[in-house]
């Protein structure tokens, strides 16, 4: 097996490595974001749980909602957001966030 041989097969060895480190690396940030979904979500529960049974808002929980809104309204995407129209003011709006809005 001369190297003309060998030269292709690890071209084909070294885009296979690579190809499998990227996509490691895109499942574990997918995890993350998972994660981070499934805390927020739990979390916005408890909030509305609490809410309810003791018309009081927890203000540490509110807190730690508010301050991560943003990134959970960009991972809900088009799902967290609405056209609407309000009808007391008669106005359309475009994209209203549903989230953000939720937690003044």
């Amino acid at each position: 097996m001369g190297i003309q041989n060998f030269i292709p097969f690890a071209v084909v060895i070294i885009v296979t490595i690579a190809g499998f480190i990227i996509k490691h690396f895109e499942y574990k940030e997918l995890i993350s974001r998972l994660d981070f979904t499934f805390v927020y979500r739990n979390r916005f529960i408890e909030l509305l749980n609490e809410l309810a049974s003791t018309r009081e808002i927890n203000n540490a929980l509110y807190v730690e909602l508010t301050e991560k809104v943003d990134s959970m309204q960009l991972e809900l995407g088009n799902i967290g957001t609405v056209d609407m129209i309000d009808p007391l003011a008669g106005v359309q709006f475009n994209n209203y966030h549903l989230l953000i809005n939720f937690l003044p």
